[in-house]
């Protein structure tokens, strides 16, 4: 019924246009953002501090802004390069619709070829951990170390209840999923927003509205639509995490309302060297909501390795 009523909301609400990617930029990519053509798309990127290299992929419907605070404590000793993924931020959709796991491995394998970069840490946050793993699999001679932040790619528990939004169940009805590429209401960001943040008094109006704006990006809600229509069929490589003789550091809001704390563990227990952080006042992006206390552990887990 949830979703049903939120299908109603958006038929009733009016047109919103996407955005011109110039005009964004302006707002969303100040110095030190670069942009580098890969795979056919224009890749929003920074690169900040000096030091060993640590790439951060960035979550569904965010961008590299999400890993700022992190990003200002760990360039002093290190070289952060973080990201929007294809058909988010400034990067915009994929002109060949390649949004599959395997899809964006073979993206990030570009991009980091494109940027000089041989051997780093690789860190993700929910989609970002899940395709930061899956790299780290195919890759594992590329990948100093793993940082798993509420990562998603676990399969499906059937012992765990709901929490994916209904709002995903909206965009993946054929019937309604071609109305939502042009309406787009900012309450429904907010609202999601709040199911990712354990504390919703941090949503500030600066920050609904990056998450809003970003999602209008040319062509961006379409990647969304499209993304959707591919989720099913692909291979799911959990079980070969036992297999990965890397250090993994795993983070965890035990708020999360979307990706339960119980698939901590199961990163855990598949993986043989790897630890286990879990903040309990935090949800499922606790590098966003909470960067000063979630980046140390980063800290201390990077500097003994």
């Amino acid at each position: 019924m949830h979703w049903l009523l939120l299908a109603v909301l958006l038929f009733i609400l009016p047109i919103r246009n996407d955005l011109g990617v110039t005009e964004l930029t302006a707002t969303y990519a100040p110095s030190p953002s670069a942009f580098v053509t890969v795979k056919g798309m224009q890749v929003h990127y920074r690169v900040q501090g000096k030091g060993p290299v640590l790439v951060l992929l960035h979550g569904m419907a965010s961008s590299l802004h999400t890993w700022e605070g992190w990003v200002a404590v760990l360039e002093k000793e290190y070289t952060v390069v973080t990201l929007d993924l294809p058909g988010w931020g400034l990067t915009g959709p994929d002109p060949q619709k390649r949004y599959r796991t395997a899809d964006q491995v073979d993206f990030l394998k570009a991009f980091t070829s494109q940027l000089g970069l041989t051997r780093f840490f690789l860190g993700g946050n929910s989609m970002g951990g899940n395709f930061a793993w899956n790299y780290a699999l195919r890759y594992p001679a590329d990948v100093l170390g793993l940082i798993l932040v509420d990562a998603a790619g676990a399969p499906p528990d059937k012992a765990q209840k709901g929490g994916r939004p209904s709002y995903f169940s909206v965009v993946e009805t054929p019937v309604l999923s071609g109305y939502f590429s042009k309406a787009t209401p900012k309450a429904v960001f907010r609202s999601l927003l709040k199911q990712v943040y354990a504390d919703d008094t941090k949503l500030t109006p600066a920050l609904v509205d990056r998450y809003y704006t970003l999602m209008r990006r040319e062509g961006n809600r379409q990647a969304f639509i499209d993304r959707a229509a591919q989720r099913d069929g692909q291979t799911n490589r959990f079980a070969d995490l036992k297999t990965l003789e890397l250090p993994v550091l795993i983070l965890w809001g035990a708020k999360d309302s979307w990706i339960p704390v119980s698939d901590a563990h199961r990163f855990l227990k598949q993986l043989p060297h790897a630890s286990l952080v879990v903040f309990e006042h935090l949800g499922h992006v606790p590098m966003e909501e909470d960067p000063a206390t979630t980046v140390q552990p980063v800290v201390h887990w990077l500097a003994k390795h």
